[in-house]
């Protein structure tokens, strides 16, 4: 199999699998890569109607008042799923679960400090501090693979 990947900045992305036969390995694969092509997305409420919103713009997903919100740069929407569901849907790689009411994006976190009060300080890029639990910490080190 050869995997090549070509840049082209006037066209949507497009992924083509080409197969010589239609056997079980081939749907598999192709189940695999539209699963991977959904998680992209996530549903978002925005003035009464449902829109869907690319997961590398997310920041932040947490619970406030028992509801479920996601944070953007700029903006912050409510989510119908629950955090848990969220969880096995976002990609490993790029989302980590910091305590039972927040899961944040890498890409905007800046770094981790241990507050004076013995809390885990957790600083995004743009200056917005949250905080780790102190029970999710070991998990947190081993994804850093501190």
């Amino acid at each position: 199999m050869e995997v090549h990947l070509e840049i082209d900045a006037g066209q949507n992305p497009l992924i083509t699998y080409r197969a010589s036969e239609d056997g079980q390995a081939t749907q598999e694969l192709f189940e695999d890569l539209k699963d991977l092509v959904d998680r992209q997305k996530i549903r978002i409420e925005r003035d009464g109607s449902y829109h869907y919103l690319p997961v590398q713009k997310i920041k932040r997903i947490y619970t406030e008042n028992k509801l479920v919100y996601c944070e953007t740069a700029t903006e912050r929407y409510r989510l119908k799923e629950r955090l848990y569901q969220l969880r096995a849907i976002l990609p490993e790689h790029r989302f980590l679960q910091i305590s039972n009411s927040e899961i944040i994006n890498r890409a905007y976190l800046k770094q981790f400090d241990l507050s004076k009060t013995g809390m885990y300080q957790v600083i995004f890029t743009d200056g917005q501090v949250t905080y780790a639990s102190r029970r999710y910490m070991q998990a947190i080190k081993r994804s850093f693979k501190l």
